[in-house]
């Protein structure tokens, strides 16, 4: 007996350390994919701050938070739908099951795309204004669906342990944007706001092409009344989750909703072009939660404590990287700027500082509803959204007309703390 004891205990931390290794893996190749994926919407903010002039720069930041608004709304509904329910799903249905949800977020974008259509002509009618900015906007709505598309290839494949075809596919967007830049910086000889969103969505078909060669998802065959059991059960935690981001990006946006009605694109251009110089900090974000997701996802239930831990240990993690990478900012500041920026945004210190902050609450903030979104908590999160959001356009909306863009960012950095203590004392402290 005591040598088969000693023989389960060997073959059980075998199986610890190569379950270590898979996790170290896919935290490797999650690191690099989010590289490459933040390290390629970088670039194109850096090659875009110094293309276009700084009106048209602030209204391409416009355009960019509607589109992550549509993507949002998409990602409540199915996506993070998909994620969460994927460990209750049979292990023979699990593939099936993510065909059907492909073929329901096929059918959101469709039906988005007729409306819009009509909208707009019906518009033109009315309104000249709708058809002297109706490229701009088709602009935009390509953009919001082919993200949301490619998106969902790229939770599938971390919902699955697939996580070098993520990577692949982020490299596919990385290639093809590089060439349509390429080719309209040697062809083209305009270069507008609406060439940058139509080359950004076009670089995102490129990736929702490959994630579908790569997935080779069943689409045909499904019975109808198993496809809308599935459309009611994602309704059922997605339409708090719609709510939760309808509220997330009234709160998260409050700096670009309030500062383009108070002070107009231009400023929004400046506060986009500070934030740039965060992006390289805030990659590890994502890469860290589409690992930990499906893992916290699968502990539901089982074991609280575990998953309470990995949050913190997300959280820890997370903290150290931004406020290290805080400190080489702020320390190199003139030098950064003027390299990155160049000479069309000086005077930007307190902003850029002020980014920081809100970055490292951001991490906290995402790792609490990360938890709470593992534990199926989404009526509690929308509640706590909701509040949050009202501080932080209040907030953003007073702070803005006393101080300008630091008031609109310090608003911006209330909401986020006051999200934090709530779904904290609320949803996490309450399981804890």
């Amino acid at each position: 007996m005591l040598q088969m004891k000693k023989i389960s205990e060997f073959i059980n931390a075998i199986k610890a350390r190569q379950g270590k290794k898979t996790l170290g893996k896919a935290l490797s190749v999650s690191a690099l994919n989010q590289v490459v994926s933040s390290g390629t919407n970088f670039a194109l903010g850096i090659y875009l701050v110094r293309m276009l002039p700084p009106d048209e720069f602030g209204l391409y930041g416009i355009g960019f938070a509607i589109s992550l608004f549509y993507f949002g709304i998409g990602n409540a509904l199915f996506l993070t739908q998909m994620v969460v329910n994927m460990p209750d799903r049979a292990p023979e249905d699990r593939v099936p099951y993510a065909g059907r949800m492909f073929l329901l977020v096929a059918l959101f974008c469709t039906v988005t795309l007729l409306l819009f259509t009509l909208l707009l002509a019906v518009g033109g009618f009315i309104w000249e204004s709708v058809v002297r900015h109706a490229e701009f906007a088709s602009a935009i709505m390509m953009a919001s669906v082919t993200y949301l598309f490619k998106d969902f290839f790229i939770r599938h494949a971390y919902n699955i342990r697939r996580e070098t075809w993520a990577l692949s596919i982020h490299g596919a967007i990385a290639c093809t944007m590089a060439i349509l830049l390429w080719l309209q910086h040697w062809f083209v000889t305009s270069f507008s706001v609406e060439t940058a969103l139509w080359i950004y969505a076009m670089a995102q078909v490129s990736g929702a092409i490959l994630g579908y060669l790569l997935a080779k998802l069943p689409v045909v065959g499904h019975q109808m009344s198993v496809l809308f059991g599935d459309l009611r059960e994602s309704w059922h935690g997605g339409k708090w989750a719609s709510i939760t981001n309808l509220v997330y990006f009234a709160r998260t946006q409050a700096h670009t909703i309030v500062v383009v009605f108070l002070l107009g694109p231009i400023e929004v251009a400046k506060l986009n072009a500070t934030r740039l110089l965060v992006t390289p900090a805030t990659m590890l974000t994502p890469a860290l939660s589409q690992v930990a997701m499906p893992s916290l996802a699968s502990v539901r239930g089982q074991d609280e404590r575990r998953l309470m831990a990995l949050g913190r240990l997300v959280t820890f993690v997370l903290l150290v990287v931004l406020l290290l990478y805080s400190a080489i900012l702020m320390g190199g500041y003139n030098f950064i700027v003027n390299t990155v920026l160049g000479d069309n945004y000086p005077d930007l210190f307190v902003i850029t500082a002020l980014w920081c902050l809100y970055t490292c609450l951001l991490a906290v903030r995402n790792c609490v509803e990360m938890i709470g979104q593992a534990l199926k908590e989404f009526r509690r999160l929308s509640d706590a959204n909701t509040f949050s959001a009202f501080i932080s356009l209040a907030a953003t909306y007073w702070l803005t007309l006393l101080y300008g863009l630091p008031g609109a960012l310090i608003g911006l950095a209330i909401g986020e703390i006051v999200l934090i203590i709530l779904v904290y004392r609320f949803v996490v402290g309450s399981k804890a």
